[in-house]
């Protein structure tokens, strides 16, 4: 395995790509072709984004599903508006490992990392006595922009759906050939009930639960925590 130096600037870039990939979360800009109507409850695709990301961002939920950060990767990802959020991703290429978020700080353990790096041609042997670290970087702004509906997401009547047995309106985000679909529960609170997406050849569908139920997320003990300037030493 060859040992490349790797900069800051390129972690931090993995390490949101692996985590926008897996959770769904949108990027500024993003497209759609669809209609530019109202939701059954006469909102606008920026109103219902909005309400969306406002319900989402107070409540706690579990996501689970298939993942398009890696080829047969599954994510689970807990959610709680006070402690913050914590993601399990697995392949086969990727022994079980997660990844926290709290305060728009992301703790990645390093085998993720590393994982993430090799795919992008990066890559890179992490020391014996780093395997069981994480690394900190900053999320690029709250820990909601993980799972949020960024601006632009567009109505689709007709990828409206039914996700058990609950009226669904469909939000698409499509951004540099990528497509999210956002099936947001019809009535009620505007809550993501399942997302399905297409990244690149890569599909996954993820379904969403436990709103409002009591989860306990722990964030890395400080002695398992490196910098990132240590990680990249480390690796060079």
């Amino acid at each position: 395995m060859s040992r490349r130096g790797t900069s800051g600037i390129a972690v931090a870039a993995a390490l949101t790509a692996v985590l926008l990939s897996a959770c769904g979360g949108g990027e500024d800009g993003s497209s759609g072709s669809a209609d530019k109507g109202a939701d059954a409850g006469g909102r606008s695709a920026e109103e219902l984004v909005k309400a969306v990301n406002k319900e989402m961002g107070a409540t706690s939920f579990r996501a689970k599903g298939s993942s398009t950060a890696f080829d047969g990767g599954q994510q689970e990802m807990w959610v709680d508006p006070e402690q913050g959020l914590r993601i399990r991703v697995s392949a086969p290429e990727l022994a079980t490992t997660d990844m926290f978020c709290s305060e728009g700080t992301l703790y990645t353990s390093t085998a993720l990392v590393s994982a993430q790096l090799a795919q992008k041609g990066q890559k890179v042997q992490v020391p014996k006595d780093l395997e069981d670290k994480y690394v900190t970087t900053t999320a690029g702004g709250s820990c909601n922009r993980l799972y949020e509906i960024f601006p632009g997401a567009k109505l689709d009547e007709k990828l409206n759906d039914e996700v058990g047995g609950r009226a669904t309106t469909a939000l698409v985000a499509e951004s540099q050939g990528n497509k999210d679909v956002y099936q947001v529960a019809a009535k009620g609170k505007a809550l993501v009930l399942r997302m399905d997406s297409e990244h690149g050849d890569r599909k996954s569908t993820t379904r969403y639960d436990s709103f409002g139920e009591e989860l306990r997320i722990t964030m890395p003990q400080k002695d398992s925590v490196i910098a990132m300037k240590e990680f990249q030493d480390a690796v060079k």
